[in-house]
């Protein structure tokens, strides 16, 4: 489950920096069927990432239920030892609340999609930062590179 959620916050945060690349850089190196399959693994992932955590948080709201459905079955019981067996269990459920944890570093809940969206845009934001200013970089090393060739034919025009 650890390398299911590390493949896909690395899936998510590459496809969708190259998806949304083109839109702020302006550059649209990439062909339109790539743009496309980054869009399509995008929506995959994040569908499976919400249906996950959605079924792990519906089985925990399902849990408490079963402690409400035991306590009204209680109520037609009349074996002691069936009812003090029922009462240790509710009293469990009471105390413990289920969740689905992975490897007790984060749990399958709504926090993690929201943790994992947060991630996500703080790389984009970091990388797109990265990218435009190795960008302006190479633009300014070209203009430095242009003015010295202007300048040498120049010098090299002066000498004829």
């Amino acid at each position: 489950m650890l390398v299911y959620a590390a493949n896909t916050f690395l899936t998510l945060t590459m496809y969708t920096y190259y998806f949304i690349k083109p839109v702020i850089i302006g550059s649209t190196t990439l062909p339109a069927t790539i743009l496309v399959y980054c869009f399509v693994q995008i929506i995959s992932s994040t569908v499976s990432l919400v249906v996950l955590t959605k079924i792990a948080n519906s089985t925990a709201v399902e849990s408490k239920k079963t402690g409400e459905i035991i306590a009204e079955g209680m109520v037609n019981l009349h074996n002691p030892q069936v009812i003090d067996q029922l009462n240790k269990f509710l009293n469990y459920l009471n105390h413990k609340t289920l969740h689905f944890g992975v490897s007790n570093f984060f749990t399958l809940d709504g926090s993690l999609l929201m943790s994992i969206i947060g991630s996500i845009t703080t790389y984009l934001v970091i990388l797109l930062q990265f990218q435009e200013n190795s960008d302006q970089k190479r633009k300014n090393e070209e203009i430095v590179h242009n003015a010295v060739l202007l300048r040498m034919n120049r010098k090299i025009n002066e000498w004829i």
